[in-house]
């Protein structure tokens, strides 16, 4: 179990795990929110949390991820296309 700031942090410097269980701040995608989506800013850095979740997955390549459901993530531009 790791509990952690993950902006940053290094993939390589993680143990090999099997399942990576997160959560991260919906209203940046959310109907009900502003629906900046990753895009992050000063103020509000909450969508960019997805994008560092999406990168440890790319990198770290679990056998299965656990991330809330909001409608707002199926509308997003892909990225990390090549993951």
């Amino acid at each position: 179990l790791l509990e952690a700031d993950l902006t940053g942090l290094p993939a390589d410097e993680l143990p090999a795990f099997d399942l990576l269980a997160a959560g991260f701040p919906c209203q940046t995608f959310s109907v009900r929110g502003e629906q900046r989506g990753v895009e992050s800013t000063p103020t509000d850095w909450r969508g960019g949390l997805y994008l560092e979740l999406v990168r440890l997955l790319a990198a770290c390549r679990p056998k299965a991820f656990l991330f809330e459901n909001v409608p707002g993530l199926v509308t997003l531009p892909l990225y990390y296309k090549d993951a």
